[in-house]
């Protein structure tokens, strides 16, 4: 599908405004072009992607970031990732959806060099996947099952059955946040799912367990 081999990318990006430290500098391996001549990025990964036909947003999301910073310059973009369990696969963006995700990316920069990002990957994922969103009320979000979703993958920590708690699995968090209800910070965690998290999991894209797609 994508057939000519093209010569790596170099990254140079700094948003108008910004400050030098947020500068992007960086290179895009593994990239190709179609017999249209559209712009793709092919590469293999050493774990899976996909488990009981479902994505593993954890592992996804450094191909997302990246997938993201290829459309800085304006050229759309397919990124096409081949696991060992799994093949996925993330359509072009419009530039403008691009940049606004980039910013929430250098936001969530700035603000957590002042203190600890109210955010953890697994429950993050695990509070969209059940449903929540940063628009609900404080009751509905705090009696629903997508906060006791997200506070079970928090908290529950049981490895003799296989049950490893993201807390418990992380010193950083377990020291800035000691339980899900400090995680939660009045409805900020909603926030930055939202902003961060949300978009990976909307994004367009398509995957594959080996059938042809």
């Amino acid at each position: 599908a994508w057939p000519q081999s093209c010569a790596d990318e170099l990254l140079d990006h700094l948003p108008t405004g910004a400050e030098q430290p947020l500068r992007l500098v960086d290179w895009l391996g593994g990239m190709r072009r179609n017999a249209a001549g559209q712009r793709g990025r092919v590469l293999l990964d050493r774990g899976s992607l996909i488990r009981r036909n479902m994505y593993r947003y954890d592992k996804l999301l450094p191909f997302w970031v990246a997938h993201l910073a290829g459309h800085l310059a304006g050229e759309p973009m397919t990124t096409v990732v081949i696991s060992k369990a799994g093949q996925v696969c993330f359509g072009p963006l419009a530039p403008q959806q691009a940049q606004q995700q980039w910013e929430a990316l250098l936001e969530a920069w700035r603000v957590g060099h002042r203190l600890p990002l109210p955010l953890a990957l697994a429950c993050g994922f695990s509070w969209l996947g059940r449903g929540g969103n940063a628009s609900m009320l404080p009751d509905a979000a705090l009696a629903s099952a997508a906060y006791a979703a997200a506070q079970a993958k928090y908290e529950v920590h049981e490895p003799d059955f296989m049950t490893f708690g993201e807390r418990d699995s992380d010193a950083y968090l377990a020291r800035a946040f000691h339980d899900f209800k400090a995680l939660w910070a009045d409805g900020a965690f909603a926030v930055w799912a939202d902003a961060l998290l949300r978009p990976l999991m909307d994004a367009p894209k398509t995957m594959s367990n080996g059938q042809a797609a």
